[in-house]
């Protein structure tokens, strides 16, 4: 699968964090530091597995754990509208 942030959504990085506008429903989403950089990586390109590979090699965590977290986010992105599949 591959992610693609919907045309609607603005965001901006700040502090670390980063911020959803959804023009749609009006709604934000603040995204903690770990959902953050999930979500600079999706980028309408990258997959969800080439996603999992970048953040494993930049924090050197476990695989597994990171492509269900990855995954997990992604999932409830869409659910909610922000992010669509490719």
């Amino acid at each position: 699968m591959v992610p693609r942030i919907k045309a609607t959504v603005a965001w901006a990085e700040l502090d670390g964090e980063v911020v959803l506008y959804d023009e749609n429903t009006g709604s934000m989403h603040l995204l903690n530091p770990q959902a953050g950089a999930i979500w600079v990586r999706v980028d309408g390109i990258a997959s969800l597995d080439e996603i999992t590979a970048d953040l494993r090699d930049a924090y050197q965590g476990d695989q597994k754990e990171i492509g269900q977290d990855v995954a997990d986010f992604v999932d409830r992105l869409i659910a909610e509208g922000v992010l669509e599949e490719l």
